[in-house]
């Protein structure tokens, strides 16, 4: 099983829209949750508990809406008020990942990203941090 996406730029749409799609080829008994989540300012030091691990919390955080597993504190996908869309994919390998949940899941970088980037450039670069500073487990 695994999951499939696509995007339609502004250039190939009728009327300059960009469209996003994404399934989310999770058990069928598994229920996910819509949220909007409003933007907010953090104090300095607070700290953010995701699925597994607690991290330094941004200053800033951006709307969201999202879709989630309800037992997961990241998201499948979703979009934030800069207009940026972002959702996972599973990618299946011969190595096992850390059992131990002591690192973020792939569900909780697609939230991070939303609620902390503006673009795809800054998403790509936080996730290089984020993967440095916390490293990804589990099978999420």
């Amino acid at each position: 099983m695994g999951c499939d996406s696509f995007v339609v730029l502004a250039d190939s749409t009728a009327d300059g829209s960009v469209i996003f799609g994404k399934n989310s080829d999770r058990h069928p008994n598994e229920p996910q949750a819509i949220e909007v989540h409003d933007a907010a300012d953090h104090a300095d030091g607070d700290l953010l508990q995701c699925t597994h691990i607690r991290i330094p919390q941004a200053a800033h955080t951006y709307k969201i809406l999202i879709s989630r597993p309800v037992w997961a504190w990241g998201a499948e996908m979703g979009v934030n008020e800069m207009g940026l869309a972002v959702g996972n994919e599973a990618l299946f390998c011969n190595e096992a990942p850390p059992q131990e949940p002591s690192h973020l899941t792939g569900l909780d970088f697609v939230r991070l990203l939303l609620e902390r980037c503006e673009s795809t450039a800054s998403a790509v670069n936080l996730l290089v941090e984020l993967l440095e500073a916390h490293g990804q487990g589990g099978n999420h």
